[in-house]
């Protein structure tokens, strides 16, 4: 009987030591390997991000660049159209005052002479700020887009700052002039590729030229810059 205690606590024992032993070599491979997955997969994403975050800094560079050097050359005003959107931009050139519509197209002539109307309406001081420009044109070269997921986050002017009263303003189309004196609309923009990396590109307002710097540059920061001068 005692015999048969002692193998039936043996037995016991064995099975409670089977359930304590913990994990296995190969269980805990598997474990490391699926770690590795995940971290490589992880690791891929964040990569992928920031390498379209650089590649659209550079496309991007390398447009607004190209449409200075297209101004000098054609002696006429090209403008970069950064839409509301903030994901799209749009490469125009100006072509000229806008052609009067004809009587008959009562919609579009009423139109016409509201606008015409209203720049007249101006005050002096107002009106001097206005140039041919409100009055012209501008013809589509191509539009372009970041790399998803790279948004604007940032796309101010001198002006915008200047006449900015919030800071939450809804998004609406910006326009960066290119002039034939190689002159240029001062603009700060910021790419976000949205996992908190960025890049930012300023533009010279004297001789046109865009510098790209890897990181975010406020608008504040870019204000006491300013000021500085």
């Amino acid at each position: 009987m005692a015999l048969r205690a002692t193998k039936t606590t043996s037995r016991a024992g064995n099975r409670f030591f089977l359930s304590q032993r913990g994990f296995t070599l190969f269980e805990l491979l598997a474990v490391v390997f699926l770690l590795a997955i995940v971290f490589t997969l992880a690791t891929t994403t964040i990569g992928t991000r920031k390498s379209k975050l650089r590649s659209s800094a550079q496309d991007l560079t390398a447009e607004l660049q190209a449409l200075s050097a297209k101004a000098i050359q054609s002696g006429k005003i090209h403008r970069a159209v950064i839409l509301a959107d903030r994901r799209n931009y749009r490469l125009e050139i100006f072509v000229g005052l806008k052609k009067k519509p004809k009587e008959e197209d009562r919609e579009a002539y009423a139109a016409w002479e509201q606008e015409q109307r209203d720049i007249d309406s101006l005050p002096v001081d107002q009106r001097m700020e206005r140039t041919r420009l409100d009055r012209g044109a501008f013809k589509a070269l191509r539009e372009k887009a970041l790399k998803d997921p790279v948004i604007f986050k940032t796309v101010a002017t001198r002006k915008s700052l200047e006449a900015s009263t919030s800071s939450d303003r809804e998004p609406k189309d910006v326009n960066l002039l290119f002039h034939p004196s190689g002159e240029a609309e001062e603009a700060l923009i910021v790419l976000d590729d949205g996992q908190e990396h960025y890049f930012t590109l300023k533009i010279n307002p004297l001789s046109g030229v865009i510098t790209a710097l890897n990181g975010e540059v406020s608008e504040k920061e870019w204000k006491e810059e300013i000021e500085k001068r």
